[in-house]
């Protein structure tokens, strides 16, 4: 519907630019990192390793997506796994 000046109403102008958008598909590409933990008592992964690995990856384009750690029993961890996410 036009105004009297001749142009669309900003109601009509944004559904059409909404009915114009496509949201950004992406096929991504996925990297699990293992990292062992140093220490019997109370295992710990170097944080200063681990955050240059994470900073290399970065300018690799790769995103950090989580991390989890497994279990040797006894709440104990043995690992950290690291999900990291690119775009192909």
């Amino acid at each position: 519907m036009a105004h009297q000046s001749g142009w669309p109403s900003s109601d009509c102008r944004w559904r059409t630019l909404l009915a114009s958008f496509q949201p950004m598909k992406f096929a991504w590409e996925y990297k699990t990192l293992h990292l062992a933990t140093q220490g019997w008592l109370t295992p710990k992964l170097d944080q200063v390793k681990f955050e240059a690995l994470l900073n290399e990856l970065g300018r690799d384009g790769w995103e950090l997506v989580g991390t989890f750690a497994t279990h040797e029993g006894y709440g104990r961890t043995s690992a950290v796994m690291a999900v990291l996410k690119r775009p192909r």
